[in-house]
């Protein structure tokens, strides 16, 4: 193998390994190597999101709990740049609001961008997979067809600012606090 592919047979041995590890194939001694039949559908995280549809106080609970979380984490690494486009987000936001338009884009870019300042790509798909959770509910849709008046998305931009102001101020207890009140 090693002078097939024209390298030394340390780094076929390494690549083996590394295969191995990966479950992808199985070394017996004396018997040689085998490649694992591979299952032919892995459950990934969207047919989880496709098949659960949550209730509006259970996402909303588990938004409180993570996203303060990632606030207050968010809170020790923001940059001024940082800042300056969680602003720019709220001013689109607002503008949003101000037309009538019931779009929500930039509510989602808001607290993406708080989990993007953490530089965390877990806790990034966690807040993804939130937003999808709430996207996909047909629970949340539901109660959002019965709430005609949006004046309650005027109270969110009062605590999206007061969640920039604790960002700012670089305090995690602060921004956790204020992410809580969503």
């Amino acid at each position: 193998m090693a002078e097939h592919f024209n390298v030394s047979r340390t780094v076929i041995r390494e690549a083996l390994i590394m295969l191995e590890i990966e479950n992808l194939i199985e070394v017996r001694k004396g018997s040689g190597i085998y490649v694992i039949a591979l299952p032919q559908h892995t459950a990934s995280n969207d047919d989880f999101l496709d098949k659960v549809d949550v209730g509006p106080f259970e996402l909303l609970q588990a938004r409180q709990l993570l996203e303060s979380s990632i606030a207050e984490f968010a809170a020790l690494q923001v940059t001024r740049a940082d800042i300056t486009k969680l602003k720019d987000i709220l001013a689109t936001e607002r503008k949003t609001l101000e037309q009538g338009d019931e779009d929500y884009v930039a509510d989602e870019d808001f607290h993406l961008t708080i989990a993007e300042i953490t530089q965390n790509e877990v806790i990034i798909q966690m807040q993804k997979a939130l937003w999808d959770l709430r996207v996909n509910s047909q629970m949340w849709k539901g109660l959002h067809t019965h709430i005609p008046n949006q004046s309650y998305r005027y109270l969110w931009l009062q605590d999206h600012e007061n969640i920039i102001t604790a960002l700012q101020r670089k305090d995690p207890a602060m921004a956790k606090k204020q992410c809580g009140n969503i």
